[in-house]
């Protein structure tokens, strides 16, 4: 799966939903953040070749998405009450992602300190091992940057309970593809030595999902959350995303696909 492309669906996405419907005060400062990032994306010629690959044709889509997501945001941002309002919920929105970064950072580097882990994962790969290494080198610098921040660390308990449960059920969806042949065939996209690599490693994360769902502990403290760790569920997460006001734990959707795509993709990276 190309990240990349998964990152520019989802922003122009957006930029056509937030020009499209009605919605309340939290959901239209979350568009706007989103309508900003296309924005920048576009103003941003180095990220946007490294994006689309220099593909002119997508190129021009952003850049076109990018001038609706302008004008929206020009006519949004007239409004004084409303950015009164998203300044608070933004400041809330940029702290929960700060912290799933933090959280999946963290899990990242004990990761990498797991020999035994590592190797199993990639296969023994001397390669793929060196590359984990210096991946996480990266993730310790940009870790301890991150938690310098006394006022950041004060909220990131309370969003780690919610990301641990989400982490539980992140894993447990991966591991399915080292049961499903069909699922599996899909994402390998016929190349069987990744089918191998990546059922081996969904081997592994299921592994973890079980270790981690038999902590009665960690359990009870995502059902008190709403947060279903079982992958064949989305209860939990509508049910999160419906009150906020049940926990400051509660991660926004960002975060909480942020987190997803993070687990997944550090998955998928160690192949």
């Amino acid at each position: 799966m190309q990240y990349s492309t998964l990152f520019v669906s989802l922003l122009l996405s957006a930029a056509v939903t937030a020009q499209t419907a009605p919605k309340g005060d939290e959901q239209t400062c979350k568009e706007m953040l989103k309508l900003n990032a296309v924005v920048q994306l576009a103003n941003n010629q180095t990220k946007l070749d490294a994006i689309t690959r220099m593909n002119a044709t997508k190129i021009q889509e952003i850049q076109a998405q990018a001038s609706q997501a302008s004008t929206k945001l020009t006519q949004l941002q007239s409004n004084q009450t409303l950015m009164t309002t998203c300044a608070v919920i933004d400041a809330e929105i940029m702290t929960n992602s700060s912290c799933t970064q933090q959280f999946i950072l963290q899990k990242f580097v004990d990761f990498a300190a797991n020999d035994t882990l590592v190797t199993q994962t990639v296969n023994n790969d001397a390669t793929k091992v060196a590359d984990i290494e210096l991946k996480a080198s990266m993730a310790s610098a940009k870790l301890q940057q991150l938690q310098s921040n006394a006022t950041l660390q004060a909220a990131c308990p309370a969003v780690f309970a919610a990301d641990e449960c989400k982490m539980v059920k992140a894993l447990a969806k991966f591991s399915e593809l080292a049961t499903n042949q069909t699922k599996l065939d899909k994402v390998a996209k016929g190349n069987t030595t990744r089918a191998d690599q990546i059922k081996s490693a969904a081997a592994l994360a299921g592994t973890q999902a079980m270790m981690l769902q038999a902590n009665q502990t960690l359990m009870d403290s995502c059902k008190q959350l709403g947060i279903s760790t079982d992958a064949t569920s989305n209860k939990g997460t509508t049910d999160n995303n419906k009150s906020t006001s049940k926990s400051g734990g509660v991660v926004n959707g960002a975060s909480a696909s942020a987190l997803l795509v993070g687990v997944l993709a550090a998955a998928v990276v160690m192949l």
